[in-house]
């Protein structure tokens, strides 16, 4: 299988950040976020490639996912 083109990466405070062949791009807070972002691009129609693993490659966390991990810690 070849490389995405697109990375979501682990989500951060500031959203999950997009890269392109391997350059930053920005931050988005959804799938309609990332939709628009990959549109603004030139990308028709990006959201037929969201689940597809050739275009996009999902890190750090679940697809579809743009919240920061929560942390699971046990207070006694």
């Amino acid at each position: 299988m070849k490389a995405a083109l697109i990375i979501a990466h682990r989500p951060t405070r500031e959203g999950r950040p997009i890269s392109v062949q391997g350059d930053a791009i920005g931050h988005v807070h959804s799938d309609a976020d990332l939709v628009k972002l990959l549109q603004q691009l030139g990308l028709i129609d990006p959201q037929q490639f969201l689940d597809d693993p050739e275009w996009i490659r999902w890190e750090g966390g679940h697809a579809h996912c743009y919240d920061l991990p929560r942390a699971s810690h046990e207070f006694a």
